[in-house]
């Protein structure tokens, strides 16, 4: 292991990952809150191995799919309600 990221915001476990198409050093991170059982997104940055502030609250529940679109869209799915959330970095 290189490092290790803990996210400060809230307490979250990582559940999902995949690349950021706006950033190639970014991962988009599907986290789990363990106070709310709430899924939030996170970005995480390979190179300085940290957690950028700002994650955002998506559904209920896991994070599951994820999929990038050529356009840099992520397409994630909630595993608890099945919802499907479009995000489109800006």
């Amino acid at each position: 292991m290189i490092g290790a990221g803990v996210p400060y915001e809230r307490e979250m476990v990582p559940w999902a990952i995949s690349a950021w198409p706006a950033d190639t050093d970014r991962v988009a991170v599907g986290m789990l809150a363990t106070v709310d059982m709430n899924g939030y997104l996170a970005l995480f940055s390979v190179a300085d191995q940290r957690f950028s502030g700002g994650s955002v609250y998506l559904d209920p529940g896991v994070v599951r799919a994820r999929y990038a679109d050529s356009s840099g869209r992520i397409f994630a799915v909630m595993g608890w309600s099945g919802v499907l959330v479009r995000v489109t970095p800006r």
